[in-house]
Formats: structure tokens, sequence, C-alpha cells
């Protein structure tokens, strides 16, 4: 009965000590080399969406309101709305770039490193007194 508490005791010390697991579905820490640029090329591309769109939006309802010059007009004011859109697409997409550059610092410096983590180990009175019961 000992050499079988035993050989469990340390199955189960053994199973919790054995290696660390660093996936993506387990790690709750992405601080790896990838992780950070294909974060910062995902940011940046979202940018330049967001740059690219205001500025298309931008420029349609400049050609659209040029053809259309009527200052007697009662709906002369129509295209300021799209013109705000623009420039908030155009403003939206500064912190994106900022946080693309951020992120792509943080993918240079990243270095490799232990995590310590805690485990269950156990206790030597445990051992002793599942040893003494026989």
């Amino acid at each position: 009965m000992k050499k079988i508490i035993l050989f469990f005791a340390l199955l189960l010390l053994i199973s919790n000590t054995y290696s660390q697991v660093l996936s993506d579905s387990t790690s709750k820490d992405n601080s790896t080399k990838a992780y950070y640029l294909q974060k910062s090329k995902n940011q940046r591309v979202g940018a330049w969406v967001l740059l690219i769109g205001g500025m298309a939006i931008f420029a349609g309802t400049a050609l659209y309101e040029s053809h259309n010059l009527d200052f007697n007009s009662p709906h002369r004011n129509q295209g300021m709305v799209p013109i705000y859109i623009s420039i908030a697409c155009a403003a939206g997409s500064i912190p994106l770039f900022i946080a693309a550059g951020k992120n792509k610092l943080n993918a240079i410096k990243v270095t490799a490193y232990i995590k310590m983590e805690k485990i269950p180990v156990l206790q030597q009175t445990g051992i002793n007194l599942n040893i003494s019961l026989n």
C-alpha cells in the first residue's frame, strides 16, 4: 500500500512540474515578438483604411458639391455631414498609427525570459501521514 500511495504522490508531483506550456489558449500574457508584430500590422492596416476612407469620402463630397454650387438652394449645407465624418475618420487613424508604432517597438524590445510559476507541492507532513497509515 505504501508503494501505491507513493507512486500516485510522485505521479501527481511529476504531472504538475513537467514543463511550462506556452500556447495562445493557455497563456494570459501574450508577450511574444510575433504577437506584437501581428498586432502592429493589424493596427497599421486599420489606420490606413480609416485614413484612405476618410480622404475618399472628403474628395467625393467635395467633387459632388463643386458641381452643385447653387448658393441660393435650401440644400447647400447638405454635404457637411460627410465632410465631418471624413475628418473624424482621418483623425481616428492617428491613434492607431501611434499604437502600431508602440507595438512595433515592443516587438523589438521583447526578449526571452523565464516565467516563475507557483505549483502545488505535496507537503512533507502529507507524505509522512500517507506513508505512516500502513
